[in-house]
């Protein structure tokens, strides 16, 4: 990920709109985070992470795991 250069203005809207503490990275790319960047080389996917609830609901319907 290559950042696009922003003012503190700009950055301080993205913060206040975005509300993306406690992610990694402190950005949500799958939002308005998307918008923080001029490039991404690689795997769309690898940048938001595994989706781990549907596949937790995957697990789960085929008896893979249980509480």
């Amino acid at each position: 990920l290559q950042m696009r250069k922003m003012s503190a203005k700009e950055i301080e809207n993205y913060v206040a709109i975005d509300k993306s503490w406690g992610c990694a990275g402190s950005y949500k790319y799958e939002s308005l985070g998307k918008h923080l960047f001029v490039e991404i080389s690689g795997d769309y996917f690898a940048i938001l992470g595994l989706a781990i609830q549907p596949l937790i609901s995957f697990f789960h319907s085929k008896k893979i795991i249980s509480l």
